[in-house]
């Protein structure tokens, strides 16, 4: 009865030692955990790579299990085998012995990737919509939306490429990047580009009309 009602309420159920290293983590059978390399038991959280939070998020949740409070929703997300970012909730509580010693927390957690995806799109939605209505030119506009695009994912440059209906190819337009020698190199590499229909990533998406994405460009045979 007890592992049915935490499946009902939670994604999985954890402990931790008196360290705070992960002692066990049980999941629902619905939920695929996330299988951090070199594993998690005999861990501290913080000893766990992860993406968010930043060291004070980390060093605010370290003081509070310090001082052995409970604590609710606390956020974290790690990159899966995949290289995709998945968003944790754990909520907790301490436990003690019959002596009143510290012994450890207990606790349940959830997934909450869909979430944080739906909230970081209506948040693009709106950035974009605003350098849209603040843009004084069709390219400012651009390249404004390619910055905001890219800084939400990571991205450290974006390039657009405009169709030629005329010459039957898409030739370099615009390009946002970070300040950095090798990213302004590829972008000053790019001018020259044309892509013609179904050659190249950009080709392929003129050809067929459909969006693409590739996790690693560097790997693809068709870039």
């Amino acid at each position: 009865r007890f592992r049915s009602l935490t499946e009902l309420s939670a994604d999985f159920y954890w402990e931790t030692d008196a360290q705070h290293r992960v002692l066990r983590t049980t999941h629902g059978a619905k939920h695929g955990p996330i299988n951090a390399r070199g594993g998690q038991i005999g861990k501290a959280r913080w000893e766990i790579a992860s993406t968010r939070p930043d060291a004070a998020g980390w060093a605010a949740h370290r003081a509070m299990l310090d001082a052995h409070l409970p604590f609710r929703e606390f956020e974290l997300a790690r990159l899966d085998a995949e290289g995709v970012e998945r968003h944790l909730s754990i909520s907790g509580e301490p436990m003690f012995d019959a002596a009143g010693t510290f012994i450890g927390y207990r606790g349940v957690g959830k997934e909450i990737t869909a979430r944080k995806h739906e909230e970081a799109l209506l948040a693009l939605e709106h950035d974009v919509t605003r350098c849209l209505a603040e843009a004084d030119s069709a390219s400012s506009g651009l390249k404004a939306v390619m910055r905001t695009i890219c800084l939400s994912q990571g991205w450290p440059s974006g390039r657009y490429f405009a169709a030629d209906e005329e010459a039957g190819v898409l030739r370099f337009s615009e390009a946002w990047g970070t300040p950095d020698p090798a990213v302004a190199d590829f972008i000053a590499r790019s001018h020259a580009m044309v892509y013609r229909r179904g050659q190249g990533l950009s080709g392929t998406v003129w050809q067929s009309g459909e969006p693409l994405w590739v996790r690693d460009v560097s790997k693809e045979p068709r870039a």
